[in-house]
Formats: C-alpha cells, structure tokens, sequence
C-alpha cells in the first residue's frame, strides 16, 4: 500500500535545526581547507585571497549566529506579546485572576507524541482552516475547527485518527467528527473562562478499518505515528459564558452544588459523558498563591498519591458543570454516605468484575471507603458498617475466561460462590451492587496478531484472521452479550456496565513491556477503545436496557496523571504505566459510589 511506502525528504530523521547546523558547519569548513590550501602557495597575491576568504567565514558565522539569537528573541518577545495580550483580554472580558489561574500552559503536561513513525504519517499534508480560529470561544457553547489532509490521495476520503486535547483551567478533551472528503471537524466544549493551550495530534494517518481486524494474512497492523498537525499547538481565550455555572471554576463554588442525582452519571451514548464533565486544575505548587494544606511533602509518595498530589505538582479535580460526584469521606465519618445508607437499609455487597483496571477500583474502595490497611484487602468480609467488597478478575478477556479459564476465570462459578457464602451476624438481608467491564483484554487478544495462536485454542481453527472469516468484533459482541447475561441472572439489587478506559498506551508508544524501538500497533491504541466503546453502548442499549452503562473512558482519556504507584511493600512505581493514576481512579470510583448513593437503595438518605 502507498501509505506504507512513502518516505518524504524532510522526515528521513533529521531536524531542520540539525541541518541547518551541518550545512553551515560544512561551508565553514570548505572555506578554511581553501585557505590552508592558499596560504601555503608561494605567491603573494594567493596569500591574500587566503585572507579574503577566511574574513568571508567568519563573518558567515557570526552573521548566522546573530540571525539565530534575533530568532530566539523574536519568539520570546512573541510569546511574552501572546501573554500580555491573553492578560489584557481577561482584563477586558472582567476574568480577574482568582479565576483564571490557576492554568496549564506548555511544558506543565506530558507530551502524547510517544516514539514517533516518520516514514508513514501524512502531518505534513494537513492544514487548519483559519476561518475556525477567528471566532470567539464562549464558555459552555462549543468551539468548532476544521482540518484539512490538501494533496494527497491516501487521505483524500478521511479515515485519519486523532489526539485532541486543550489544557489551560482545566484539560479538554476533543470530539473528532470525519466528513468522508479528506476533512475533520473538532469540537471542544470549555466551560472554564480563561488561556488555553490546544494540540492536535495525528496518531494514525490512513488506517486499515477497526471493523477489518484481525488483518488478513498476517498484514501489517498501523503503527501510531504521533505528530502534531501543522500550525499546533494554538493558543486561545475562552471568554465568560451566559450561564452562571460558566462564569468561574472556583472551588468553594463548585462545593455548594448538589450531589449528582443517579440520572446524571448513567450515559445515553459513547459521547454523552464528554458533554459532562472535564477536569479541572485547581492548584500547581510552582503558583505564588500555592498553600501547602496537606500532610506530605513529597508528592511523588504513595501517600501523597492516596490524597490525589500527582507527580506533576497539579492538582486537578473531575466536575461536572450543575452538580458534584461525592468527595472522599474518611470510612468512619459520620457523614460517610455509604455507612448512612447501611445503617438506614441494610448490608451493601460491592462486586468488582473485570480486568486490571478494575482491579485497581476494588482496591481503592477498600482503602477509601473501608479503610482497609494494605495486608487486609482482599479478604471479602464486611466491615463494622456492613460493607464489603468482591472482585472478580477478567484478565485475558470474558470470553477467554469463561471458555478455557477454569473455575477460577469463570463468572457463573464466581456468583455462586458469593451466593454460597453465609453471614450469620447480618440482621438484614444482603444487597448486592455489580460494577462490570470486559474491554481491553478482548479487545487486544481478539484482535491483534499478538494472540493468534492463543485464540486457535478457545475459539477454533478459523480464529486466525479476517481471510478465514474471522471478525474480533462479532466475538466482541459475544463476549459483552456472554458476561451481561450472567450478571442480568444474578440476584443483584443494581447493575451498571463500565464503558473501557482509554487504552494502554502511556504516552503514545510507551505502554505495556514495548521496547524503544518497537511501535505501538493500532488494536491497544485509545482510537480503536473509542470504536469498541460503540460497541458495548449498542449492545447494552439493544439487548440489557435494564443495565445502565458508566462512563469510563472519557474520564481517563485526557490522563492527567496516567500512572499507578503502589506502596514500597509492592513496588513503588509500576513497570507497565499502563494503568490510570489514583486521580482518574478516584474518580471513577467515587462516580460508582454516588451511583449506589442516589440509588433506591439509599433512596431515604440525602447527601
């Protein structure tokens, strides 16, 4: 495929900045073995031309020189100009800096370019429209901008795939919409006035259909490619919008919402929970107005972590714009809302089923909200406020665990052994909450060239690929049909479906044991968990209207912090850093808490 062959001039690996260097290293030098040449010539008059052309050096040197410092100069006085400008446009719009900082500017976030591929991305062809720049950016009212791939017959029909993220008081997400004709509208809705910051990156330019996959006869999988579009970063000004909730981000406002009710935090569609909610920064330690209020610091420590201090020196909060998910509330406060609701309605059984990610869910429950120590998680037994949690690993996928798992991979195995078990302290009946996903694990295993031969053992002779007449997305739809059923037939009080997280990667190409010089392939990108996503919100709303679906991958998808630390008893970073950190889990989960907490099951409490 053409694609798969170009290699342009400007991408064999070299910078401009590099070349720019060697090319007037080499004049240089050619001007300085001519004049050792003339020089040594007798005559009088070559000694004199020696001269000339070593003063023609020099000042081809320092003259360049000079241009590069004016260059570097010029885009500091930009810059400076750019900030100035943002400063005296807040002024005008009434933002004072109470509400405008603190923001994010370049450099405070993790680059997403990954281990870039040269050799097969189309940046270089795309364009931005300038119309899209020149309109106001109101708080709370979307902000449309369009790309175009201009000369180029492999981008010519769409099919391109990308990185969308705006950060400034808070970190946007961006929502991608193909036209079919080799343009792409982005839309971003900021609802915090203030600087922002917006990246575009092209993670894979002309990529074989999802619905393709696995790809016949061991073909290539795409490669993310991880390049900024022409013309990114841009700066831009979100001004103060109608609404009041648009008007600021502070904090003490954002207290005095009311809990979300149940309705809210339960999506209609793959995209409903990005028109939700965003995260917000709500403090940097480099800020002059930074107070250190908690009780450790270094924040790169576990325990830092545990109370959402990240590595990065930012602190962020995920928020909804008229409501608030629940905080973190000590296990043996008064004001705890799940030992409320036990003490009015009875025992609350927590059932956690699905991969690592949920994994990390059912252990931050246990610390958060049963104030368990380490070495006594775990243990599935209720707490002094009748609270307990289960979990059930799908690691290697449902439908790889239910075929060939044995009993401790099986799910219908897994319920009966919860129903099987018996309390005798408990006065009231026991209640059983699910939170439920099967995602990356089948999604990977189904799809990839990775795990061909694993699937000939579970799914039979044909699995291979799509030139046998294999698709990893019908069996996708098995595996969340197969796992939805035995969770509608257990006796549970409430059901909600998980959306998956955004994908492995860490950074583009870091992700799961790949080495430096391997790319990272299309099936664990955070594209092709997005088409998946699709997936599962069909299925559920056609086959388990029943079952509502929570959001789990637009939450995860800016990755503010996208790393798992563990304490020294384990290992103090993860090797994998494909997890979300404790902020995107602590979100996730106290969004599963509210959930149960507005629930009937608590309906009697208020919060």
């Amino acid at each position: 495929m053409a694609r798969r062959k170009r290699r342009s001039a400007e991408n064999n690996g070299d910078s401009p900045v590099a070349t720019t260097a060697s090319s007037l290293q080499d004049t240089v030098l050619g001007y300085w073995q001519r004049f050792l040449t003339l020089w040594r010539s007798r005559p009088l008059h070559y000694r004199v031309g020696a001269v000339v052309l070593l003063v023609a050096a020099i000042l081809l040197f320092v003259g360049d020189f000079g241009s590069t410092n004016e260059s570097k100069l010029r885009q500091q006085q930009q810059a400076a100009a750019t900030t100035s400008s943002w400063r005296q446009n807040w002024k005008s719009q009434g933002i004072s800096n109470n509400h405008a900082e603190p923001w994010l500017v370049p450099g405070d976030l993790p680059g997403y370019t990954g281990w870039a591929r040269p050799a097969t991305t189309l940046a270089k062809y795309f364009q931005l429209d300038p119309k899209s720049v020149n309109k106001p950016v109101v708080a709370g009212k979307p902000w449309e901008l369009t790309v175009w791939c201009m000369e180029a017959e492999d981008c010519a029909s769409g099919g391109a795939l990308f990185f969308v993220r705006a950060y400034g008081p808070a970190v946007l997400t961006g929502h991608v919409q193909d036209n079919k004709d080799g343009s792409y509208k982005i839309t971003l809705l900021p609802k915090d006035p203030g600087p922002y910051t917006l990246e575009v990156v092209l993670t894979f330019s002309n990529p074989d259909h999802m619905g393709q996959f696995p790809l016949p006869d061991r073909q290539p999988e795409p490669a993310y490619e991880g390049y900024l579009l022409p013309g990114f970063p841009i700066p831009f000004l979100v001004v103060d919008g109608d609404k009041e909730e648009y008007k600021s981000n502070n904090g003490e406002s954002h207290k005095s919402l009311p809990v979300c009710e149940m309705e809210r935090l339960l999506e209609t569609s793959a995209t409903s929970a990005w028109e939700k909610a965003r995260w917000v920064v709500t403090d940097k330690i480099n800020q002059p107005n930074h107070v250190d209020d908690h009780h450790y610091k270094d924040t790169v420590t576990f325990p830092g972590y545990e109370v959402s201090q990240n590595s990065l020196g930012i602190m962020m909060d995920y928020r909804h714009d008229t409501c608030r998910i629940l905080p973190h509330i000590a296990p043996k406060h008064p004001q705890n809302p799940l030992n409320k609701c036990t003490e009015a309605n009875g025992p609350l059984h927590f059932i956690f089923i699905g991969d690592s990610n949920m994994r990390l869910q059912r252990n931050l429950f246990e610390t958060m909200f049963l104030g368990l120590p380490e070495d006594q998680r775990e243990k599935s037994r209720y707490n002094e406020h009748m609270i307990r949690a289960s979990y059930h690993d799908l690691t290697g996928g449902a439908l790889r665990c239910n075929l060939i798992g044995g009993n401790d991979k099986n799910v219908t195995r897994f319920f009966q052994t919860i129903l099987a078990r018996k309390d005798e302290k408990l006065e009231k009946p026991e209640r059983y909450v699910v939170l439920f996903n099967t995602g990356m694990h089948d999604i990977h295993r189904l799809c990839s060239h990775e795990f061909a031969a694993d699937r000939l053992t579970y799914l039979g002779d044909a699995a291979t690929d799509a030139s046998k007449g294999f698709h990893c997305v019908m069996h996708y739809r098995y595996a969340i049909e197969g796992l939805a059923t035995e969770v509608l037939n257990f006796p549970a009080d409430l059901r909600v479906f998980q959306s998956t997280t955004a994908g492995w990667p860490k950074y583009g190409n870091w992700g799961v044991f790949w080495p430096t010089e391997g790319a990272q392939n299309m099936p664990v990108a955070t594209e092709f968990i997005d088409f998946f996503n699709d997936i599962a919100y069909e299925v559920m709303k056609d086959s388990f209207p029943t079952i509502p679906v929570m959001d789990g991958y637009w939450v995860s998808y800016a990755r503010p912090d996208n790393r798992e630390v563990s304490s020294a008893k384990k290992k103090a970073l993860e090797k994998k850093l494909s997890h979300p950190g404790v902020e995107v889990v602590s979100a996730m989960l106290r969004t599963w808490t509210t959930i149960v907490a507005q629930s009937e099951l608590c309906e009697e409490e208020e919060f």
